[in-house]
């Protein structure tokens, strides 16, 4: 591999690190600063879950417990992308490029985003109610949506299972070309 490349594998390595520890850890801040983060509703910096709902009383200690775990399981998905992410790019910087376990990693990758994108909407809809469940009876609320963002990383994450696909293909075919006498 040319020098560039290695370079640019290691620099991805170092950020999909960064963020297997950023995400989880901002999510964390984000719950304990409920209250804040409810404040800043409308202003395009909080998860679109919070900005659907009506919240008329912050939820209560137990509910941002609730909301916490339903939360976290997204947040654990994404965490094991970015730690397949870094571990092809570690693999690309020592030069294992079309190898078995890369091309498992990208396919993992690829299904773990359309776990993530399936999910979304069902994890959107319990944290709408965990976030009104401070709400007076008949206000809670249970809010599900789809938006172009969640088919885009639909069909991403398609198109990077069939790329695992050929990109296996071409190796098995290379494996086949190096042992044919």
């Amino acid at each position: 591999m040319e020098p560039r490349a290695i370079r640019l594998s290691r620099a991805l390595y170092v950020i999909f690190l960064a963020g297997l520890v950023a995400v989880p850890a901002l999510h964390a801040g984000m719950w304990l600063n409920l209250d804040w983060m409810l404040a800043q509703r409308g202003q395009g910096i909080v998860p679109d879950y919070m900005a659907l709902v009506d919240i008329v009383n912050p939820p209560p200690a137990w509910a941002r417990l609730l909301g916490f775990c339903v939360d976290a399981v997204p947040v654990a998905i994404t965490a094991v992308i970015f730690w397949n992410l870094a571990q092809l790019f570690k693999g690309y910087a020592r030069g294992e490029v079309f190898t078995k376990g890369s091309v498992a990693r990208i396919r993992r990758t690829g299904q773990l985003m359309l776990l993530l994108a399936c999910l979304g909407p069902f994890v959107a809809g319990a944290l709408s109610i965990a976030l009104t469940l401070g709400n007076p009876p008949g206000q809670r609320q249970f809010a599900i949506g789809l938006s172009s963002a969640d088919f885009t990383q639909i069909i991403t994450a398609l198109v990077i299972m069939v790329a695992a696909y050929v990109m296996d293909q071409g190796r098995a075919l290379s494996d086949d070309a190096e042992l044919t006498v």
